[in-house]
């Protein structure tokens, strides 16, 4: 056994035989990675479609780790507070505008239910004149927590 030094991190290792480039584990792993890419992304996908349960289970215990490591959410929340702004300002004006000029009808507009309400934006205005505008041309409108799903998958898929 050989003690080298990665080519591409720098970190020391023990090497069985000697290679013509040198790297370590994680750095090989990475390789194999980016070369793959496709290939394990779809059968990631295909493991993900034959065991449902599995996936869900494992996405509640990792949205649960997430949500007790502070440090990580709030670094998750400023980079999307950074990425998208003017979103962010928009629904916290809308808060506020709501409080002094209620939407018309507190009702789903899809299925005319009144339970879970979200606030739906279709367009995100920066002004609170023009949130008001928005409001009354029924741009700004509540929908319930199933129909705010079904809306915002059928805007991704475009």
């Amino acid at each position: 056994m050989v003690l080298v030094k990665c080519k591409k991190c720098g970190a020391q290792y023990w090497a069985v035989y000697q290679r013509p480039v040198f790297l370590c584990r994680n750095c090989l792993s990475q390789k194999y990675y980016h070369k793959n890419k496709e290939k394990i992304i779809q059968i990631n996908r295909k493991w993900e479609k034959a065991n449902p349960e599995k996936v869900k289970l494992i996405r509640k215990k990792a949205m649960a780790k997430f949500l007790t490591d502070k440090t990580r959410y709030n670094l998750l929340m400023a980079r999307y507070y950074l990425k998208h702004r003017k979103k962010c300002l928009c629904r916290a004006k809308t808060l506020r505008v709501i409080k002094t000029y209620p939407i018309p009808l507190q009702v789903c507009k899809i299925c005319r239910s009144n339970n879970k309400l979200q606030i739906h934006h279709e367009i995100y205005p920066p002004t609170c004149r023009e949130i008001r505008k928005a409001i009354d041309k029924g741009l700004i409108y509540y929908l319930c927590l199933d129909c705010h799903k079904q809306t915002r998958k059928r805007e991704s898929d475009f």
